[in-house]
């Protein structure tokens, strides 16, 4: 068992990581070599393919203070020469954010063959973890990159926060895609931001609405909504009763019923899982203690799903970064066994405790004892290696296979 926890990521990492999955783009980090390497490193356990590349350009301390920029502007065009990237996000070094990039007059000054392909990013002094990171990254996608629509696709949605570190990704997403599809004939426009690409996010304006699928995409969909007059929706996703939920929130926005087909299949499916469920856990369900961790929107609607569907007993509940922003709204059931981002004290002391099953973060994965029912629901991850892209977590599919993975770990 190992209690170690690793820091939590900082503001640049999730705004970074939220840029690099678009696809035949490049991330110029300029200054000091501070993020390049570790983005790298960490990309390798996101499991998504990563779609952009990141390079730094390093400079010593007299070309920072005297805002010497051209070794920056030639290392932006030989890797353009070389790699002819759609886009490309230059990324002043913490030190640099500190002295002051003047982005604006960098642009100024690069050749007129880069125009539009430039874009800087601000950071300014270093605030919040990863999860303020992606939700500014977000907002400035569809402040600065989304465009006015040249045509709109009107049975076309976008998926707002499919980010890099959203876990179970390529699953969710079929799950949603399939939702859509049989239940309402409509197709995906542009995914914000896993293997998009600058294009597509440009043309994102055509499609008739977004989906909101973590809260950190709120504030960026709340732009769109602004400008191009985009409604958004802000569903639960988890269980029978959060997909639903979904499905009647889409009924409301666009006024096309789900085709009742696939409907009345997809809850007699639930329906018959469920009554499976109880019937296997009827003597272990009464001391079954869970412990619910990961990010937030997650472990919200998990721990609705496991305590309101499910019957079992939710002890704690851990979201594992800190809350700035919008957030959608929280289960009131959870409130007086929540923890937000806990010392590694109280993380010890969670973990120590009578759990017997763990719905939760790679990090509290491998820490757990080895007697605990353990199923891993959100990032962090740590070991966990995700190929088949059958196993939702959300959706109705996403119900069935929670409840056989509870199932297979509390009856054995």
């Amino acid at each position: 068992m190992n209690n170690s926890f690793l820091p939590l990521p900082n503001f640049r990492m999730g705004f970074l990581w939220t840029l690099l999955n678009i696809k035949n783009s490049i991330i110029v980090e300029y200054g000091a070599i501070s993020t390049a390497h570790y983005l790298n490193s960490m990309y390798e356990k996101f499991n998504v393919d990563r779609e952009g590349e990141v390079y730094c350009c390093q400079l010593d301390e007299s070309q920072i203070i005297s805002g010497d920029i051209e070794p920056l502007k030639k290392g932006i065009l030989e890797i353009y020469d070389d790699r002819k990237p759609e886009s490309i996000f230059v990324a002043p070094s913490t030190l640099c954010s500190i002295i002051g990039f003047d982005g604006e007059d960098f642009l100024l000054k690069m050749d007129g063959k880069l125009e539009g392909k430039v874009i800087p990013l601000y950071f300014g002094k270093t605030r919040g973890d990863f999860s303020l990171g992606v939700r500014e990254a977000l907002k400035m996608l569809c402040d600065k990159i989304v465009e006015p629509p040249k045509e709109k696709k009107y049975m076309t949605y976008n998926i707002i926060g499919f980010t890099p570190d959203y876990y179970n990704f390529n699953s969710d997403l079929l799950e949603i895609e399939e939702i859509m599809l049989q239940g309402f004939g409509m197709q995906i426009h542009t995914i914000f931001t896993n293997g998009s690409s600058i294009e597509k996010i440009k043309k994102a304006s055509e499609a008739s609405f977004n989906i909101v699928v973590r809260s950190e995409g709120i504030d960026a969909s709340k732009i769109l909504k602004k400008k191009y007059n985009m409604e958004y929706i802000t569903p639960c996703l988890y269980g029978t009763s959060g997909t639903l939920d979904f499905i009647n929130s889409i009924e409301k926005l666009t006024g096309i019923k789900c085709n009742s087909n696939y409907l009345e299949t997809s809850k007699i499916k639930c329906r018959e899982a469920l009554v499976r469920f109880k019937h296997h856990t009827r003597k272990v369900i009464n001391n079954t203690k869970c412990l619910v961790t990961g990010y937030y929107d997650v472990v919200n609607g998990m721990s609705r799903f496991v305590e309101e569907e499910l019957g079992l007993e939710v002890e704690s509940v851990v979201i594992n970064h800190n809350l700035k922003g919008e957030y959608m709204k929280l289960n009131e059931k959870i409130e007086r066994k929540l923890y937000v981002n806990p010392t590694e004290y109280k993380k010890s002391e969670l973990i120590n405790s009578n759990t017997n099953l763990l719905l939760g973060d790679g990090e509290f994965i491998y820490s757990l004892n080895e007697a605990a029912s353990k199923i891993q629901i959100s990032s962090p991850n740590v070991k966990k290696i995700l190929i088949y892209d059958r196993k939702p977590l959300v959706g109705f599919n996403g119900m069935r296979f929670i409840m056989e993975e509870i199932l297979q770990g509390i009856i054995s």
